[in-house]
């Protein structure tokens, strides 16, 4: 796998698992 896509999952990733975190705190 490329550096480029790696960063990008990586990147996804930190996104989803931040989104998830914002969701539980406000409920």
């Amino acid at each position: 796998a490329s550096l480029s896509v790696i960063a990008a999952y990586s990147s996804i990733a930190l996104g989803q698992l931040f989104f998830f975190h914002v969701v539980l705190i406000r409920k």
